[in-house]
């Protein structure tokens, strides 16, 4: 028999039978905790809830951050959810979310702390519902054969009642929604559901579709890029309830007075945003090893992406210490004009490099709303490497063997604004076969420590890890991208331009020298990299590498990137420069 409450214990499950007197139904719906999660949000989206009265929770799907292999820790994140969970009286029903199933383990794991199957559906005051697993789904022609007569059988068998369908990845938003072809839309159609709920981008969105009420429910508590709602990026939960006139929903935002409307942002306003990602157009520029007090000119080529005039203005936010002019430049564009734009950035004397200035544009995409396009300049930084006697690599940073190297520790995190993550420092030397890196980065919590995989090229990237990318030919050659994770793991690959832009090739394993060491709260990485896993000769002083680096912490979702932002274009790497001692 179906249980009407799961609670999640571990390989314990209590069950709860609510009575519901008659057919209205108040429910609740909680987005996306994880995936980079933000402590407390989750439960404070949780405690507000609690003032709907409602008797019925779901959620659509990533409850843990999960993607490690200890099963136990698994089994612990899963108690942790518990406990955030045991405010909540009314029934609770969770959906798969690929932080929660992405293997056949943690399915396992799933199933145990659940109560259910991946695939499973449950009545509640007269109402279907059915959950279906997208954890590893990206469209929806990889749905089974199995999954699909199971699916068409519920659906089928409950034609006379109002039918709500849950998935976590939100098909829906990048098929039939941009006009492509949804086979699980023309199914739900076809048997008359009313509604569908998904999560996973942490962006609030929603349509209707055929008579489908679709939504993309935004983040409950995981990482958002930022958090202005225009832009679906706000903490929330959704209100449903189902009465004689049907089923109605409201938006309940965390951090905002009110309650908004479901269509607060459509699904084709979200995809139009696309336009406005390429607004502008930053070329970068040079400065030099400490850019303290200097003056650095640059230019910025904004681009109307809009089918009509625009009149607007751009404005910059001095961040940090950075002062920038002019700070507000009056724009009038027509469509698809390109105006470039010159500033001048200067930054203390003893300034701090990170936060760099944050433009603006609002770009209107419905009548008193408005897409706050922004972006920072891209000021390209230098770093050097100094001759070094060859250091033992035991991940010890003995002074002596470091002393004169050169030393980076200002990082930013999004947006260019200041990391996140605990101090950081990166030592850079080189001798006459290795180029030699080191670093230092403080880890107070050794229950923080997030180091699962244990496979040379697997998700190292998922791990505490230090992360390295090297263009030493310059922007037109090869990049070769290196992470070592605090569990001493190697993830490597070489990126290059092939047929259809920049292709990988993980096959590319560097035999280099690598160390780590964790004590005293503090976890330090040492490496010898052979010039010839490059592709290169020992370099002569003058030359120059084009490089990028960043350290991830990954319990907290931090990162501290050297220069932002982090990508593969070797365009946007700094610059790495080789001098005598």
């Amino acid at each position: 028999m179906r249980c009407e409450r799961t609670t999640l214990i571990l390989l314990c499950l209590i069950l709860t039978i609510p009575a519901v007197a008659d057919d209205d139904l108040t429910f609740v719906i909680l987005g996306d905790r994880t995936g980079g999660h933000q402590e407390g949000v989750y439960a404070r989206v949780i405690e507000k809830s609690l003032i709907e009265g409602a008797e019925l929770y779901l959620t659509v799907g990533d409850q843990i951050e999960g993607y490690i292999e200890d099963t136990e820790r698994v089994r612990r994140e899963w108690a942790e959810y518990q406990e955030l969970i045991e405010a909540v009286e009314a029934a609770f029903y969770m959906v798969p979310g690929n932080h929660d199933i992405w293997d056949e383990a943690s399915e396992e794991i799933w199933e145990e702390v659940s109560g259910f199957e991946s695939n499973y559906a449950f009545e509640f005051a007269g109402v279907h519902f059915v959950i279906l697993d997208t954890s590893r789904l990206d469209d929806p022609a990889e749905i089974d054969l199995e999954t699909l007569v199971w699916l068409e059988d519920e659906l089928d068998g409950h034609r006379d009642q109002i039918t709500l369908v849950f998935y976590h990845k939100p098909l829906w938003f990048n098929f039939v929604a941009q006009g492509r072809e949804d086979p699980l839309h023309e199914l739900l159609v076809d048997y008359g559901v009313e509604a569908v709920f998904c999560g996973h981008y942490h962006t609030y969105a929603a349509d209707v579709i055929d008579g489908v009420t679709y939504t993309m429910v935004g983040s409950s508590g995981g990482h958002m890029w930022d958090d202005i709602p225009e832009h679906g990026h706000f903490y929330h939960y959704l209100v449903g309830r189902i009465d004689d006139g049907g089923l109605s929903l409201e938006i309940v935002p965390l951090e905002h007075e009110g309650r908004w409307e479901h269509g607060y942002l459509t699904a084709a306003e979200l995809h139009g945003f696309d336009r406005f990602h390429n607004v502008f157009d930053l070329g970068g520029v040079f400065v030099g090893e400490n850019p303290a007090g200097e003056r650095v000119d640059f230019a910025l080529t904004l681009t109307n992406p809009l089918g009509e005039p625009l009149g607007t203005s751009l404005s910059w936010e001095s961040r940090g210490d950075w002062s920038i002019a002019p700070r507000e430049v009056p724009l009038l564009l027509e469509p698809g004009e390109s105006l470039r734009l010159e500033f001048i950035a200067e930054l203390a004397e003893d300034g701090t490099f990170y936060p760099l200035p944050w433009a603006e544009v609002r770009l209107p995409y419905r009548e008193d709303r408005y897409y706050r396009a922004g972006t920072c300049p891209r000021i390209l930084r230098s770093e050097v490497a100094r001759p070094l006697t060859e250091p033992l690599i035991d991940g010890i940073l003995a002074e002596t063997e470091w002393e004169g190297a050169g030393v980076t520790d200002s990082f930013a995190g999004d947006q260019g604004g200041p990391s996140d993550a605990e101090a950081t420092r990166f030592f850079w030397g080189y001798g006459p076969e290795h180029l030699y890196i080191a670093a230092e980065c403080v880890q107070e919590d050794p229950a923080s420590i997030r180091a699962e995989t244990t496979e040379r090229d697997g998700a190292v990237y998922y791990d505490d890890c230090v992360g390295f990318f090297f263009a030493p030919r310059g922007a037109a050659g090869d990049v070769y991208q290196l992470y070592l994770s605090i569990r001493d793991v190697i993830f490597d690959q070489r990126i290059f331009t092939g047929e259809e832009g920049l292709e990988t090739d993980t096959g590319w394993n560097a035999d280099i020298r690598h160390a780590v060491r964790y004590e005293g709260g503090v976890w330090t990485a040492e490496l010898a990299v052979p010039y010839t896993e490059l592709g290169m000769e020992p370099p002569a002083p003058g030359d120059t590498w084009r490089v990028n680096f960043r350290r991830k912490q990954a319990a907290e979702g931090s990162t501290a990137d050297w220069q932002h932002p982090i990508d593969y274009d070797a365009e946007g790497f700094g610059r790495l420069i080789f001098v005598e001692g």
